[in-house]
């Protein structure tokens, strides 16, 4: 069954040297390895052998193929030498109930010891999709759907006939690629596992102690079912995981990093949950090895690879068909894992590499998911060309250096105690569990022998663990193990000590001592041990080593700040916590840490700290957001009188902290008290009296299809002549990105204007760009009188117009920044002479600012009393548009005229017009004249573009009543019926109309084209045209920035709402092209949006991302986050849409589309070659 193949590297190296000139571009315009549907026909075993490519001194061998095994999942050795496995021809479906399914568990053994499996026994059958499996006595744990269980066989024939459930039931309903998977036992006797993206588990141990996962997360359990713990929370889709010899975990996550180093208790990156309080446990790792398909992850050892493999972390990648390849790099505890080059290539894309261990043999084993299609997302489930029955096993050995599996059950106690001395940990973790598990209590003196006269250290660290997980271990031979001279032996009594329930005086003295020690791995696990234990006796040697942590060493300064934590979390402790003899830095770390308690003493602490120190800040907002939500409600009045009298004269910070008062009040889910509403009053008041008596000289609107984010800060500059102090309008503080257009009131042009203008046009040696600029415009007929570009220097220089032609006559400024660059893109403004229009030394932000936050406390308050004040504002001509927005939405809110909600966000002018749409929908909200709304509804949908009235019709249907509305401006002609089929706005009418309203809705849409077809065609037509267009990465990558990067992350940017997008180039330009312009094709459950019904009977749609006490967070297709209390929900329906908006082509022009696309494709990285 085991064939050899090698490959001759020079003859390789030479012939691709020799093809790659003249077949380069054949190569990058279809590269099969970034192919979900791979192109090529599949190869029997010995052809694919043939296909890889590994370093010299390797070479591949087959251990088993179809039909003896069939999809192989997860691998996993036992003490006999036997490889036990997972195969499944039923995924991706899971067995209906109550029928058999067709999977196993078999166990490949090598009966002659010649290092040839020759033997193939199904032990288990009838499953469900077995992933995770650890051989165990006289059976396996294993997980199929929907359960972990113990399956023995009883009689000696290897069969399981009998099953025990020990966990479950498992999550599996809302996906089968991942699940619970990596079953691996732990130096502690514990068995750690995997649970995979986006299934939801609530379990519970024999003990009755029960933890809940969602999507991805790391558990433990007991081997006999008493317990079950969660060990990690987060992760996208964790499939792989393996120790190092120092008992540090490691996983490899599909979907985010390819290695992580666990850290317990640490939460990871995972899409829309939070961390608790305390941060996101800082990666391995940046590089993604060309996709974040991975799975498999194995730390090499052992004497048959080369010292340079030595610690080398392998990992499989089943996108690009390779083995990665990374070296570890140690700052202290934290592991740095570095790029090398890849350990195994093919030239066959079927090649998909699930797991990867080490065997006993000290050989790499892979488990080959050999298909045509891996992606579960990316490919309809049910595509014909998704394989079942081929699967491989392959051993990567050293030439000439193989050992073949040996059956340790066949040596003497003493030779066992001797081959925990091996290099290879596969090794000595299967005769750690085997003298654990199998022998009697009549090995404990041997093994206290053991930890005393061994002379290798990995000896006594073993025989140590081994008497620990029998509960045998002294104390007193612990605490010599603790002072022991090696390395090694100190690491892993300190986890033992951590481990430990109960420790003595003299205990918790060494773990303190512990925390001093030389080695990083013993002073993180001491402190973990402290952490676990905790006691005020514990703060001091904290906060010591928190000052002496290396700044590179971020997995220690973590796990010392989680153990603070743990002991604020003790609220007896905390109580009798003595404020005085705390420093203030001191006080300062513990009032960061409060925030990850949640508890009514961390609400207390920090109310002090409040009180009697000076805190960031930055930090105040979510210090009294978590004291808001966690102290009792009666005390909430001292908070906000706190908040009144020491924040007294700081309207703008008030502002910021008023805001997260809102919030924590919102997730606590009690209603506004008076005192906070009478904050809110007066703090209304001052901001009003702020900005009463300043003039609104300039107002900023988005450039043409730009974002509304306002760019402009006042800003002191230096200029040419030596002034050096003048105020300026500068674009660059707040990220040269931002773009605006920034339009001064109207004035009688003078014989002569003089400013001062810096900034630049794009990158120096390039030609300008043209797009930042300022310039004076005529009123009368809107001509450009005089326009000039940024001089190219940061030193302001002077501009002097002379204006004597058109002297007289009225005009503005216009400020423009339309350059999105991350460099040499910025302007800045000021020193007009004479002063026809000044710069306000307040600044032009803090003015909005105000307004903004006064608009939004007298909604959220219902000062009515106010009204007349944001009318007046409102009734401006001149106004920043968002804020016109605000300003209208708090009047609507006031007046409780919601039906003219629809129209808002409105439109933005070009040039602002007393007698424009814009200031008639305005007039009327002011008016509270409500019978305006039909016709400026049918203004809009007259005169909006498609976009905008798809927005429009999508708002509309949000409001009570809005869908009836909508139908019978369909009806009327007045709004296109082709709205109707959009896809959101189908779906809200469904999900909130009568049934009525769903016979006229088919009605006006039944007479359509297919927008199925519509949108086919429309692929077809820009896979067609896309070559022809002059491409620029630069402006693709700027259109992802301005349109994608709210809701998707790439190489590193960008929010993680949807899904990430690195590597992404690997799906090819069809694929793309589908997924662009049509993403409610195939929606991932884990994106797909919901329709929310309220009490009032609104209508919301978004992604529902986590819940905060009292509050429902969702997301919109903007990727900003709302919240809805779950006591105004009246209905909640998960629909079948994503929320990437379905009309990229009326946001896009098509030079944007195939810039966008031409980014998207080139973020593929090139596997790295052998050197």
């Amino acid at each position: 069954m085991m064939q050899t193949f090698r490959t001759s590297w020079l003859c390789l190296l030479g012939a691709f040297s020799l093809w790659l000139p003249c077949n380069l571009m054949a190569q990058e315009q279809k590269d099969p390895f970034r192919e979900f549907i791979r192109p090529s026909d599949p190869l029997t075993p010995q052809e694919e052998q043939k296909s890889f490519s590994v370093p010299p001194g390797f070479e591949v061998q087959l251990v088993a193929s179809e039909p003896e095994i069939q999809k192989p999942l997860n691998m996993a050795f036992d003490i006999r030498g036997r490889l036990w496995v997972t195969d499944s021809s039923e995924y991706p479906y899971p067995v209906k109930d109550g029928k058999p399914g067709k999977d196993t568990i078999k166990v490949l053994e090598d009966t002659n010891c010649d290092g040839h499996y020759d033997k193939v026994t199904t032990f288990a059958e009838g499953l469900n999709i077995p992933i995770g499996l650890y051989p165990y006595k006289n059976g396996v744990i294993a997980f199929s759907i929907p359960d972990i269980s113990f399956y023995e066989d009883t009689d000696g024939d290897n069969k399981a006939d009998r099953v025990t459930k020990l966990f479950g039931p498992m999550g599996f309903e809302r996906d089968t690629h991942g699940m619970n998977n990596s079953f691996r036992r732990g130096f502690d006797g514990w068995l750690y596992a995997n649970h995979g993206f986006n299934n939801q588990t609530r379990v519970s141990g024999s003990d009755g102690y029960t933890i809940e996962m969602q999507s991805g997360n790391t558990y433990r359990m007991r081997l006999d079912g008493s317990r079950i713990e969660h060990f990690t929370h987060g992760q996208v889709n964790p499939f792989g995981s393996t120790f190092d010899e120092q008992g540090n975990l490691f996983t490899a996550d599909c979907h985010s990093k390819p290695i992580y180093q666990i850290l317990r208790g640490g939460y990871y990156p995972s899409f829309g949950r939070p961390h608790d309080g305390l941060g996101f446990v800082k990666p391995m790792m940046e590089h993604l090895h060309g996709s974040t398909a991975i799975a498999g992850l194995a730390v090499v050892s052992g004497d048959q690879f080369p010292a340079e493999y030595q610690g080398n972390f392998l990992s499989g990648n089943v996108m690009t068909s390779r083995l990665n390849r990374n070296t570890p790099v140690y700052h202290g505890s934290t592991i740095n894992a570095q790029e090398e080059p890849d350990f195994l290539s093919t030239t066959d894309p079927w090649f998909r590499p699930v797991d990867v261990q080490l065997g006993p043999d000290g050989a790499i084993y892979v488990a080959d998911f050999y298909n045509k299609i891996i992606g579960h997302y990316e490919v309809p489930l049910d595509h014909p060309g998704r394989d079942r029955h081929r699967g491989r096993i392959w051993r990567i050995v050293a030439t000439g250096r193989e050992f073949p599996p040996y059956d340790y059950t066949q040596l003497s106690f003493q030779q066992l105690i001797a081959q925990l001395g091996s290099n290879n940990l596969t090794t000595r973790m299967l005769i750690t569990d085997y003298l654990t598990d199998q022998f009697g209590d009549e090995v404990i003196v041997p093994l206290h022998n053991t930890v005393i006269y061994a002379c290798q250290p990995s000896i006594r660290a073993h025989a140590m663990w081994i008497l620990f997980r029998r509960n045998a271990l002294e104390d007193e031979l612990l605490n010599w193990a603790l002072c022991n001279s090696d390395d090694l032996v100190r690491i892993h009594a300190a986890r033992i000590l951590a481990e430990k329930k109960e420790w003595s005086e003299t205990q918790h003295y060494l773990a303190v001592r512990a925390v001093s020690d030389a080695n990083a791995f013993v002073q993180r696990a001491a402190v973990e041990g402290l952490g676990l234990h905790p006691d005020l006796k514990n703060l001091q040697p904290l906060f010591t080593l928190k000052t002496k942590v290396p700044t590179n060493d971020h997995h220690l300064e973590y796990v010392v700040r989680r153990a603070l934590m743990l002991q604020l979390r003790e609220s007896h402790l905390l109580a009798r916590l003595d404020w005085e003899s705390l420093e203030p830095r001191q006080r300062q770390l513990l009032a960061e840490l409060s925030l990850a308690v949640p508890t009514e003493q961390a609400a207390l602490y920090l109310l002090r700290y409040l009180r009697e120190e000076s805190a960031a800040l930055d930090d105040l907002p979510a210090y009294f957001r978590h004291i808001v939500r966690y102290l009792p409600a009666e005390k909430l009045p001292a908070l906000i009188h706190l908040a009144r009298t020491k924040l007294a004269g700081q309207p703008d910070l008030q502002v910021e902290i008023i805001k997260a008062v809102l919030q924590g009040y919102q997730q606590k889910g009690i209603e506004y008290d008076q005192s906070l509403k009478d904050w809110g009053a007066a703090l209304v008041a001052q901001l009003l009296n702020s900005v009463k008596d300043q003039p609104l000289q300039w107002i900023n609107v988005p450039v043409q299809g730009g974002k509304s984010d306002n760019p402009w800060v006042t800003q002191q500059r230096a200029s040419a002549g030596g002034d050096k102090a003048a105020p300026f309008f500068c674009s660059l503080p707040l990220g040269e990105q931002k773009t605006g257009r920034l339009i001064s009131k109207e004035f009688k042009f003078p014989d002569r204007l003089e400013f001062f203008l810096a900034g630049h046009v794009g990158f120096p040696k390039k030609p300008a760009n043209g797009l930042n600029y300022v310039q004076l415009r005529r009123s009368r007929d809107q001509a450009v009188i005089r326009r000039v570009d940024p001089p190219r220097n940061n030193l302001a220089q002077k501009v002097n117009w002379d204006l004597k032609d058109v002297s007289g006559e009225q005009g503005f400024l216009e400020i423009v920044d339309g350059d999105t660059g991350r460099a040499y893109a910025w302007l800045a403004v000021g020193r007009f002479e004479p002063a026809v229009v000044s710069v306000p030394h307040e600044g032009l932000q803090q003015q909005i600012k105000r307004l903004s936050a006064a608009a939004l406390l007298v909604k959220t308050f219902q000062l009515h009393d106010e009204r007349e004040n944001l009318a007046a504002w409102l009734s401006r001509e001149r106004l920043d548009p968002q804020l016109k927005d605000e300003l209208a939405q708090a009047l609507i809110k006031l007046d409780g005229t919601d039906a003219f909600q629809s129209l808002f966000p409105l439109p933005v002018e070009s040039v602002p017009s007393t007698d424009s749409f814009q200031n008639n929908v305005i007039r009327a909200v002011i008016e509270k004249n409500e019978a305006q709304l039909e016709p400026l509804l049918q203004q809009a949908f007259k005169t909006y573009p498609g976009r905008l009235q798809t927005r429009l019709a999508e708002a509309l249907c949000q409001q009570a009543g809005g869908s009836e509305l909508l139908l019978s401006l369909a009806e009327k002609g007045i709004a296109a019926p082709r709205l109707l089929s959009s896809p959101n706005i189908r779906n809200q009418i469904e999900q909130s109309g009568s049934p009525e309203l769903k016979q006229r809705l088919q009605k006006l849409v039944s007479g359509l084209p297919p927008r199925g077809k519509e949108t086919q065609q429309q692929i077809a037509k820009h896979l067609q045209s896309h070559g022809s267009f002059k491409l620029s990465l630069e402006n693709g990558k700027a259109v992802f920035e301005k349109n994608c990067a709210v809701c998707h992350q790439l190489n590193g940017k960008g929010a993680l709402v949807g899904p990430q997008l690195d590597g992404i180039g690997n799906r090819g330009l069809e694929r793309l092209l589908e997924d662009v312009l049509d993403p409610n094709r195939a929606v991932d459950l884990n994106f797909r949006t919901s329709t929310v019904i309220t009490d009032a009977g609104r209508v919301f749609t978004g992604l529902k991302r986590r819940e905060e006490g009292a509050v429902i967070v969702y997301v919109d297709n903007q990727g900003k986050e709302f919240q809805i209390a779950k006591d105004e929900i009246e209905e909640q329906k998960q629909s079948p849409l994503s929320l990437m908006p379905a009309n990229l082509l009326e946001i896009l022009t098509p030079q944007q589309l195939h810039d966008l696309l031409a980014y998207l494709l080139q973020s593929t990285k090139k596997a790295t070659a052998h050197r």
